[in-house]
């Protein structure tokens, strides 16, 4: 299984970060966990440009090719044959 988790915010020290790292290194053997960062994305500012960044089209295309997303480091959410299923 192939998962991208999203580090939810752009604090140095943040448990989430600590918790996804773990994560990655402890399911190593049964999952890939590709973990991302939002710093460089730009979230509430509409471009002027009709082009997408670089980093968001980056990370788009690692979302489209994952088998699910973890996005707040508590759940990770698998998403198979149009079905949907968290494990906590």
């Amino acid at each position: 299984m192939k998962y991208i988790a999203l580090i939810g915010t752009a604090a140095q020290q943040s448990y989430n970060r600590e918790l996804l790292q773990f994560m990655k290194h402890y399911f190593s053997q049964r999952a890939t966990i590709d973990v991302n960062e939002i710093t460089g994305i730009p979230l509430f500012n509409e471009p002027t440009q009709n082009h997408i960044p670089a980093t968001v089209q980056a990370l788009n295309d690692k979302i489209s090719q994952a088998d699910g997303v973890d996005h707040r480091g508590t759940r990770i959410r698998s998403c198979h044959s149009g079905r949907t299923q968290e494990r906590y």
